[in-house]
């Protein structure tokens, strides 16, 4: 990935327990909404999401995007970024935040985390793996993520059937490799590149239908022979996010 390419920031980010962002009258609510708004005036910046995971409200997710990488580790790496982390230390624990960058396409990947759910899902491969091997993972999720949102072997949008009954699609994805090196108990000298994929659904009911269709456990089966062993806590989760705009606080 080029450093001046478009790039999409996701971090996961611990609340201290019983933090309440969403309420702008309390004071975790104004620190919140001062986090947002310095996001918003870094250069760089593009839009961002935040919600919390289905799994564990007490993590808070963030998709953002930067106009680059650079332009984000800019300002990382800058004083006013220190203030900022001091600044929001009241609502989170920022000793177990975890911030990656994917180059998504399509970019932005507005359609999968404009819709009610949305699911992050991430497949490892070794550092040492070849081209031809990433190649064929791109190729591999992007069936099974064709097949989530319905499209038909001749890439013509259908709705999902099984057996004569009709089931749900996502409502759409994108894919990126992601940037950062992964740790990975199984990878080389415990080192692993991973590709992400980001897909909107408008329930996790919807998901769990598709994922126990006979058609999905054709379609992921290549993908689950390619891959290294899944890590719970990193493989997979759900969000329901919400879209930022300036001036208009956290009720977006």
């Amino acid at each position: 990935m080029s450093s001046s390419a478009p790039t999409t920031e996701i971090a996961v980010l611990t609340l201290k327990p019983d933090t309440p962002i969403e309420d702008i009258s309390t004071p975790a609510g104004q620190i919140f909404n001062q986090m947002l708004n310095s996001i918003q005036s870094q250069s760089g910046f593009q839009r961002q999401y935040w919600g919390r995971q289905l799994e564990n409200p007490n993590h808070l997710v963030f998709s953002i995007d930067w106009d680059s990488i650079s332009s984000h580790r800019s300002w990382m790496s800058s004083p006013s970024y220190r203030q900022f982390a001091s600044d929001i230390s009241p609502l989170l624990d920022l000793s177990s935040s975890n911030i990656i960058h994917l180059d998504f396409q399509p970019h932005p990947p507005d359609t999968p985390r404009s819709a009610p759910v949305t699911e992050f899902a991430f497949f490892a491969l070794p550092a040492s793996a070849s081209a031809s091997q990433k190649s064929a993972l791109e190729a591999a999720v992007t069936d099974l993520a064709d097949l989530c949102v319905g499209k038909t072997e001749g890439g013509e949008a259908a709705g999902g059937e099984e057996g004569g009954e009709k089931r749900p699609c996502a409502t759409g994805y994108a894919t990126g490799w992601v940037v950062e090196p992964m740790e990975h108990h199984a990878g080389t000298d415990e080192a692993a590149i991973s590709l992400g994929a980001m897909v909107g659904w408008a329930s996790k009911d919807d998901h769990t239908a598709v994922r126990q269709s006979h058609a999905f456990a054709q379609k992921v089966q290549p993908v689950r022979e390619m891959v290294l062993p899944a890590e719970k806590t990193r493989a997979m989760y759900f969000v329901a996010f919400t879209r930022w705009a300036a001036g208009k606080g956290v009720e977006v």
